[in-house]
């Protein structure tokens, strides 16, 4: 009733202070929200859930994200071969099968990532990596791909981005085809890192071939067909290959996959493969159905360099 009867001119105080109180509520708000972890100065910055910002454990002091940061989100890349939106899959089984499982990526989405990341900190001057606020899985999965990106391009170790991106290096993956929700997630963020720590370490991943773009893409091409065709990958390129069962392989009715345990029998040059080390030049006479790329090595008499074909596919 007070309303009512009361004159408009009466109530202008009130509307004004409140008015005064919701602006500042969002604007505080929206500070929160921009603020993040800065991992390269003025170039890099990490922005997971709000409550992880706000935390305590935080190494590494939040900052404001200025407005004009390139915002670089995994779902904005679903359509990505590789990145696959950063969501975890397992190759021959459907998304249900995996049960409570949602992480870590695959290798070709870690390299792919940061080959990303890498060309697009060359396009803009800040970037901020974002996660979805509701989806822990995302921020899980996009902490280790923006550490994997700080340790193979800038050459961090393991420690160092720990610190730097604070608690959420202890964020958990629930184990591989777990279906009970309240079984203890054991895997950490961190233990990711460590493990890449290793794979850098032993040169099973080598830095500087993953800086070159075209060797990045060409992994992950080839990544990706090992696990589609034979289910196997390399754990030390050309020393330990891991795989799946080869008689499950073998049976899928998917005609991705391969239909023998022997590789096919190509039709390569021999000549050109045992001399192509040497100073020979030898044409190749490769199938027209295997890709070749021109390369060039050194040449071990002083001359020239030398050029020859070589089998993508191998």
């Amino acid at each position: 009733k007070y309303f009512t009867w009361t004159p408009d001119w009466c109530l202008l105080p009130l509307i004004v202070y409140i008015r005064q109180r919701v602006g500042e509520v969002c604007s505080q708000t929206t500070a929160l929200v921009a603020m993040a972890v800065e991992l390269l100065p003025k170039h890099l910055y990490w922005a997971p859930h709000l409550q992880h910002v706000r935390s305590s454990g935080a190494a590494a002091p939040a900052v404001q994200v200025p407005n004009d940061a390139h915002v670089l989100k995994l779902e904005d890349y679903a359509s990505d071969p590789h990145i696959r939106g950063g969501v975890y899959c397992v190759p021959h089984y459907r998304p249900e099968a995996s049960g409570e499982a949602v992480g870590p990526l695959a290798l070709d989405q870690v390299v792919a990532f940061a080959g990303l990341l890498s060309a697009l900190l060359t396009q803009h001057e800040r970037v901020v990596v974002v996660t979805d606020v509701s989806d822990k899985s995302r921020s899980a999965n996009a902490a280790v791909l923006t550490g994997a990106f700080l340790m193979i391009m800038e050459g961090w170790g393991a420690g160092e981005v720990v610190r730097s991106m604070g608690p959420s290096s202890r964020l958990k993956f629930p184990c591989s085809w777990t279906r009970v929700k309240t079984r203890p997630a054991l895997l950490t963020v961190a233990d990711c890192w460590q493990g890449l720590q290793i794979a850098l370490d032993r040169n099973w991943l080598d830095r500087k071939l993953l800086q070159d773009p075209m060797y990045l893409d060409l992994m992950c091409h080839q990544y990706s067909s090992m696990l589609n065709q034979y289910d196997v990958a390399w754990l030390a390129p050309y020393e330990v290959m891991v795989g799946a069962d080869p008689a499950t392989v073998i049976c899928d009715p998917d005609p991705a996959t391969c239909s023998k345990l022997e590789p096919p029998m190509l039709n390569l040059p021999t000549e050109s493969i045992c001399r192509a080390f040497g100073s020979l030049h030898t044409e190749s006479t490769l199938a027209p159905s295997i890709p070749s790329h021109k390369h060039s090595l050194p040449s071990t008499d002083g001359g020239d360099s030398d050029q020859f074909d070589i089998d993508l596919a191998t």
